[in-house]
């Protein structure tokens, strides 16, 4: 397993009916913690469990507008960056 693991949701869906792609809005949960082992095959992963550091919400109604955002877990690695002072709109 790699040492950092990214995990995406796909949050957003085209619909066929409206020729858009639509946000999905129903509700998501996340712990702090997941061990993969139960998606592995057995003997093949040494390291398979993980904590969670942060967490990128897309904040807006639709798939073709909004904002991003993160939640960081303090003291983790990594200098943070604020890149909203570089967004223009």
């Amino acid at each position: 397993m790699p040492p950092i693991l990214l995990i995406h949701l796909k949050r957003f869906e085209y619909n066929y009916a409206t020729d858009a792609n639509v946000k999905i809005t129903d509700s998501c949960e996340y712990y702090d913690n997941i061990d993969m082992a139960k998606y592995m095959m057995p003997g093949h992963y040494q390291e398979t469990k993980y904590r969670l550091f942060s967490v990128l919400v897309h904040s807006g109604t639709g798939a073709s507008s909004g904002h991003y955002y993160v939640f960081l877990r303090p003291g983790g690695p990594g200098e943070i960056i604020n890149e909203d002072k570089h967004v223009k709109s």
